[in-house]
């Protein structure tokens, strides 16, 4: 990636974790947002399923489920698409948040940056532990 200037290679832990990716390495807003993007699309996903359970959810007892079964596959493909770009690109963009963050660390402790690099470096395995739990937990709002 360094050698070639190029923007693209493939991480095939980002391209099957996506947002889960980002927050393992710390890449907080990056994260979030593919977090976030990751839920809006798969809404409709789940009211199908909740509805093939014979499960109507209250706030969507309205909605034209044949449509949503119509857009099914436009949205599977565009999931893809968005999966595949986080597989092409993480390795762009964590390379690029590191050497900011490095450069943060080395503005702030000059003399001891390299000391300091590991307590703000690293990835965060209890950040996913805690977005895991939390959308587990945000499905109950549909119920």
């Amino acid at each position: 990636l360094q050698d070639s200037g190029k923007k693209i290679s493939v991480c095939f832990s980002a391209l099957i974790f996506g947002p889960f990716y980002f927050l393992y390495r710390k890449m907080w807003g990056i994260g979030i947002f593919a977090l976030l993007l990751d839920t809006i699309i798969r809404i409709p996903a789940i009211i199908i399923w909740f509805y093939d359970q014979g499960y109507v959810i209250p706030m969507f007892k309205d909605l034209n489920y044949e449509f949503l079964i119509f857009l099914s596959p436009f949205i599977a493909i565009i999931n893809m698409i968005i999966s595949i770009s986080w597989g092409v690109f993480a390795t762009y963009l964590y390379k690029h948040h590191t050497l900011n963050k490095i450069n943060k660390i080395k503005q702030i402790y000059p003399d001891k940056y390299k000391s300091m690099l590991p307590k703000f470096g690293g990835t965060s395995f209890m950040g996913v532990i805690l977005i895991v739990f939390f959308i587990t937990s945000s499905y109950s709002l549909f119920i």
